[in-house]
């Protein structure tokens, strides 16, 4: 449901075998993109737009700024994209009797319109207090949302094509994303082969959807059936970690903190009606869903290359703790669940680089 927005991406790195010193539900592969650095002093920046037309229009434009003098370096990356898509699908069955001869064919003809507005922005400074520190703070925050409707008719027929029954469907479907988060960060260099990185972060997801849909069989007198639902969602995350590391003459020692609490507050509400009723709650369908987790990892690694040869082993420890609660209503009764547990997660994996396109590595 996000859209995409020009970036200024430097390097996308695929990390195959990522060490003790990462999560270890990424430990089948972590994708780590890095951002350009503009080292360019004074003020500087770029502007791209574009624009395209097909039955409906659409543009996504960037504006990229930066300042660096001195001791301070200030950043600003703004996009945008707007744009509304249809898509218009036609659907036959056919199914067949005892003899394998057309006994009923349903024909379904669906059309849908979207329209989708989207806007991010990452703005923040970087503070060289001297040689060996360096402070940054980063504001990121997005806006995204999503209109669509559709319309589909089922058409059951005979093996001739004569129509026997119709029903149609009319649908919404709405979705508001609203993310915002701050980045304090600082790196301070202990010697000249000793370092220590700190990074405190919050980030907050705000999701509002709605939607309705309403059937009815074409026929005189026929009912008008209709549901609708409300579907916010509240995501909130905090992280600190701290990471030291310091260069041997022969290894590379990495070691560090984590901590992370993720708050999740997930609320469906669904109501159905006909043609003589007001709106009733569907209680069978809705529900209310709390959770909460912390969790909380030390690591160590050492790292070291040879030659064609490169080695790494080490050890996470993360211990994890969550509860969770489903509210009820008057036909579903509440229900809750916790757990607490820690687990060690070791990692050793060595690889060597016969030539420049193959490289073979060995992990346990």
């Amino acid at each position: 449901i996000f859209p995409a927005f020009p970036l200024q991406i430097d390097v996308v790195e695929l990390i195959e075998n990522p060490g003790a010193k990462y999560d270890a539900s990424g430990n089948a592969g972590i994708i780590n993109i890095k951002m350009k650095a503009n080292k360019v002093k004074g003020f500087n920046g770029s502007l791209n737009l574009s624009a395209g037309q097909g039955l409906y229009s659409k543009t996504g434009n960037s504006l990229n700024l930066n300042y660096r003098n001195g001791k301070l370096n200030w950043f600003l990356n703004y996009g945008n994209r707007f744009s509304n898509e249809f898509q218009n699908i036609w659907t036959l069955r056919k199914y067949v009797n005892s003899n394998n001869q057309d006994s009923v064919l349903l024909e379904q003809p669906n059309f849908g319109k979207n329209s989708q507005a989207g806007q991010n922005i990452k703005t923040g400074f970087d503070l060289f207090l001297n040689k060996k520190t360096t402070l940054g703070l980063v504001f990121a925050g997005g806006l995204f949302n999503r209109r669509a409707k559709n319309y589909s008719e089922i058409n059951s027929m005979d093996p001739d094509h004569n129509i026997d029954s119709s029903i149609n469907t009319w649908g919404d479907n709405n979705r508001k994303f609203k993310r915002g988060g701050v980045n304090l960060n600082g790196k301070f260099k202990l010697s000249e082969s000793s370092e220590l990185a700190a990074d405190l972060d919050y980030v907050s997801f705000n999701i509002n959807g709605d939607q309705q849909y309403q059937t009815q069989l074409i026929a005189p007198g026929s009912d008008i059936l209709a549901t609708k639902g409300n579907i916010p969602s509240r995501l909130k995350i905090f992280t600190a970690k701290l990471d030291y590391s310091k260069r041997y003459k022969k290894f590379l020692l990495e070691t560090g903190l984590k901590t992370a609490i993720n708050k999740t507050d997930n609320l469906a509400e669904y109501y159905y009606k006909d043609n003589s009723n007001a709106w009733q709650p569907d209680l069978s369908r809705s529900n209310h869903f709390l959770y909460n987790e912390n969790i909380s990892a030390a690591y160590a690694s050492v790292d070291a290359e040879k030659g064609s040869w490169h080695w790494q082993a080490g050890l996470r420890y993360e211990y994890t703790s969550y509860k969770a609660r489903q509210l009820g209503n008057a036909q579903v009764k509440d229900s809750a669940f916790k757990k607490n547990y820690g687990s060690l997660f070791p990692t050793v994996f060595a690889s060597y680089q016969a030539d420049s396109n193959n490289t073979i590595t060995f992990r346990a």
